[in-house]
């Protein structure tokens, strides 16, 4: 669904969500760019209100982690949209 390098063109509002969400999900004190940011919640809302959910691929499934839950519902959007090379690179540092 993202990609720091290769991906399709969107707003400049979407690209405001979609930062605004990996924002939103950086649990501790970090400094981006010149600020330093602590977020209160999760801007998950926002984000969706401009995904393109329309044009997708949806499977049952279920997840590879464990418990490994059957039953599960997948949608995966066909556009591929941005993210920021600091928020790619925080989220691969957490794994």
């Amino acid at each position: 669904m993202f990609d720091s390098k290769n991906y399709d063109e969107v707003s400049d509002e979407t690209v405001a969500a979609i930062d605004k969400f990996f924002d939103t999900l950086i649990w501790h004190k970090i400094k981006l760019a010149d600020t330093f940011y602590e977020p209160t919640e999760v801007a998950l809302g926002e984000l969706m209100a401009f995904m393109d959910m329309t044009n997708r691929w949806t499977y049952s499934g279920s997840l590879t982690t464990p418990g490994c839950e059957e039953n599960l519902y997948w949608n995966v959007l066909k556009k591929v949209y941005p993210i920021k090379p600091y928020h790619f690179a925080y989220y691969t540092k957490m794994v």
